[in-house]
């Protein structure tokens, strides 16, 4: 069915031109100021899962040279003084004077983390309120990519915003980036990513940007970053954690039981020098207001203390060994394909096995047991059922599943369009002109299905034509339904169902009212006619439901649910990893009602690397 609805697709749209859709300034200063204060929301939210609420610690950083070649650190680099211990706001008084700067650090030293807080002072910031700081992952970076491209993707996809909407952001140099996870680009494509940049913001200043990566992995590049200066981001100095935990342990006891801990232990000490490591053992320690004795440790090391810190905090946040399984498909599946935010639009049918391709075999089967159990007859009528059921079923997810851009109908856009639609209707006279005499002539001699058939399309074609050109792209998109994408497609092709039967009910009573009526009452009782309708009706009502790709997703639901790769009932699985800090998602709370996640993003790529790294990943198991 699917291939048959996208050849009437095109069938529908054979003489389209594409009419450009303009931004007017109105538009663009609605959509900028409601997108810059949801930027502010989902910022201090992202903050907030990240530190679980605790331990507010200022970081530190230093300025370095560290990992790029002497050549360059020469010809660009100034002489830096790092003054402030509010690493944020001093990246942001760099960044107004350098433009273009590196931070790296460790892996949990916090980098994602200042980069949020520098993109808050700027969002706060009345000097730069026509100024959007956006953090984007460069690990969906791939080599032979045009960096234009490649930018206005990541900037739509990471903030659901309109690609129309992201050109004018681009062309109006709106938008400052945070290049987040440089060491995640694939070996193979890091030096190619670092010259498409440069080539792709030049030598104007003006231009700003942030590159982070990890130290180790930023060294190990035989390419330097862009940049004009390089930051380091330093561990915590331990004096400054006991103080923090000082202070937070008048609220928070399990602190003060961390405090003890950390003078009892020495690699323990270590280990919570990075801020992701001390977020998670103060969480732990606050839990049950446990002591030192209670964990149990074992290792040797610093690295050992904090494997087994994340191994305790994964053993009491996700028991189940089965949602441990969940995570590590979904975890190994986001490392693949090289993404950090998951929607329910990333499921796509090549992450299930392809069983499900051969309906044969298990149709044969299943025929063949009704067959010898019942009749024969009736084992054959359940082979051929099944068989095409699992047809229908590899038809729907032969193809990637896309949502489309989500519209708005406004009366205003017709007027401007006017052209376009003329085209459209023009060409649908074109069709008449080809199909007239024949459509005539079965008209007047009472076997008009040919004529009723053409009659519906072209009244649908012009229906089309004015929902297409008076419709406009949806800037911004705060997605507070983890279904609205796949509900907003529907939506927008709505629009055939009504006008169909409009289309139907009106031709039949017109072709009434032209032939004489004796000569039409025979023709409604008869079969091909009320085929050709029944067809049509299927097609047409049904046509909204596939295009939103909402079958597809739930089919393709149950067979990774059936291959025992993701849980049926997904959203609540993924909401429920975000109450247990495995996940951060972007539920917002309105009016005191707290909303569902629309996407998910793992709290730190520490704990994807984690679950993407597990035995039970089959990608894992099928490595030598």
């Amino acid at each position: 069915m699917a291939a048959e609805l996208s050849f009437l697709h095109r069938l529908l749209n054979w003489n389209k031109k594409s009419a450009p859709e303009t931004v007017d300034t109105e538009q663009y200063a609605e959509a900028f100021g409601q997108f810059k204060k949801l930027l502010l929301e989902l910022y201090q939210i992202r903050i907030q899962a990240k530190t679980a609420n605790r331990l507010p610690i200022n970081l530190r950083a230093k300025s370095t040279n560290f990992g790029t070649s002497p050549e360059r650190a020469a010809l660009y680099f100034d002489d830096l003084t790092i003054e402030s211990e509010d690493v944020a706001t001093e990246i942001d008084k760099i960044l107004n004077t350098h433009q273009r700067l590196l931070l790296i650090g460790d892996p949990g030293a916090g980098k994602t983390t200042i980069l949020l807080f520098a993109a808050i002072n700027i969002l706060m910031d009345e000097n730069r309120e026509q100024k959007l700081p956006l953090i984007l992952n460069l690990a969906t970076w791939q080599k032979d990519r045009e960096f234009k491209e490649w930018y206005a993707q990541s900037i739509a996809h990471t903030y659901s915003l309109s690609p129309v909407f992201v050109e004018e952001l681009l062309r109006r140099n709106a938008v400052v980036p945070f290049f987040d996870g440089y060491d995640e680009v694939a070996e193979d494509s890091q030096e190619d990513c670092f010259q498409k940049m440069a080539g792709y913001f030049g030598d104007q200043r003006s231009r700003q940007f942030i590159v982070s990566s990890r130290k180790k992995e930023y060294a190990a590049v035989n390419a330097d970053a862009p940049v004009y200066v390089e930051i380091e981001v330093q561990p915590l100095l331990l004096a400054q954690i006991q103080k923090a935990l000082f202070e937070n342990g008048q609220t928070h006891a399990g602190d003060l039981a961390l405090l003890y801990a950390l003078d009892r232990d020495e690699y323990l000490g270590k280990a919570v020098e990075v801020p992701f490591y001390l977020n998670t053992v103060s969480f732990l320690f606050g839990k049950g207001e446990r002591t030192l004795t209670d964990f149990r440790f074992t290792a040797d090391s610093t690295e050992g203390r904090q494997e087994e810190l994340v191994a305790i905090f994964m053993k009491e946040q996700v028991p189940e060994e089965r949602e441990k399984k969940y995570l590590s498909f979904l975890a190994g599946k986001m490392n693949e394909e090289n993404f950090l935010i998951f929607e329910l639009g990333s499921l796509q049918p090549r992450w299930c096995g392809k069983w499900w391709r051969k309906p044969n075999n298990y149709a044969q089967l299943i025929g063949l047991i009704v067959g010898l159990g019942w009749k024969l007859f009736y084992g054959i009528l359940v082979y051929l059922a099944i068989s095409i059921l699992i047809l229908i079923g590899v038809l729907l997810l032969d193809s990637e599943i896309r949502t489309a851009d989500i519209k708005l109908w406004r009366w205003k856009h017709i007027t401007s369009k006017w052209k376009f639609i003329l085209s459209d209707i023009t060409g649908g006279f074109l069709i008449i002109l080809f199909f007239g005499p024949i459509a005539l002539a079965s008209v007047f001699e009472g076997r008009f299905v040919l004529a009723y058939t053409l009659g519906i399309l072209l009244l649908i074609n012009c229906a089309y034509s004015i929902s297409r050109h008076g419709s406009s792209t949806i800037f911004l998109l705060h997605l507070s339904n983890p279904y609205q994408r796949f509900q907003a497609t529907f939506s927008t092709s709505f629009w055939i169902i009504p006008t169909f039967y409009i289309s139907a009910i009106s031709l039949g009573l017109l072709f009434a009212y032209l032939g004489p009526l004796k000569q039409t009452l025979p023709i409604l009782q008869s079969y091909p006619f009320w085929i050709v309708t029944l067809i049509l009706a299927i097609l047409f009502t049904t046509f909204p439901l596939f295009s939103s790709q909402l079958p597809q997703h739930f089919l393709l639901r149950l067979i990774l649910y059936l291959e025992n790769k993701l849980p049926l009932r997904l959203v609540t699985f993924l909401d429920r990893q975000t109450d247990q800090h495995i996940f951060e998602d972007t539920r917002r709370t309105i009016k005191g009602k707290k909303q569902r996640g629309a996407s998910w993003r793992f709290r730190h790529k520490i704990l994807q690397d984690y679950f993407a790294k597990m035995p039970t990943n089959p990608h894992n198991r099928s490595k030598p």
